[in-house]
């Protein structure tokens, strides 16, 4: 609903349905710091908050979105919060950094496409495989949707809806890429 209201100019509509999804039902087992929809909902707070003209604001989202991915990034490996991450870099004014974060997300994607890893179970890396998932094809829609969402950061738009698309071919029903290729 905050997209929707984004898009149709209504931004401080946007800003309440966006500050609403950072506090869900404890029943949908998000709103920890750690899911993609956390960062998401953080994302647009700090994108919508720049555009209204309160910078202050959403310097403190871009802020917690850079803290929570470095301590993520401590485990290992890249995951999709890197892109937000070099995103809010990038919002700050700290290009080089989200470049550097970009260009790591790209070489991690490309290693998950190319080197045959193996997933173990649930919390695991490199990749986490629920019951009989090849995880090979794992792999390769992990490796995909952060080569698309490197790809979308340095500005390859046709390269990032590429890699959307692979994703979809593998996983049709992938939330993620949907969402990203509908943003293109």
């Amino acid at each position: 609903m905050g997209i929707a209201s984004e898009r149709s100019g209504n931004l401080e509509n946007a800003l309440a349905h966006f500050q609403s999804a950072q506090n869900p039902p404890e029943n949908l087992g998000v709103g920890r710091g750690m899911s993609m929809y956390d960062a998401l909902a953080w994302f647009e707070t700090a994108e919508t908050l720049s555009a209204l003209n309160r910078p202050d604001e959403a310097r403190q989202y871009y802020q917690k979105i850079i803290d929570t991915e470095t301590g993520i990034a401590l485990w290992g490996g890249q995951t999709p919060l890197t892109y937000y991450a070099a995103m809010s870099l990038r919002a700050l004014g700290r290009e080089a950094e989200a470049r550097e974060r970009l260009q790591a997300l790209e070489n991690f994607a490309q290693h998950n496409l190319t080197d045959q890893m193996e997933g173990s179970f649930y919390t695991s890396k490199p990749a986490m495989i629920v019951f009989d998932d090849d995880p090979k094809i794992v792999n390769q829609i992990n490796g995909y949707y952060l080569l698309g969402l490197a790809s979308l950061g340095l500005g390859n738009v046709q390269e990032a809806e590429a890699s959307f698309r692979s994703v979809l071919s593998r996983d049709p029903h992938h939330w993620w890429a949907r969402f990203q290729l509908s943003n293109l």
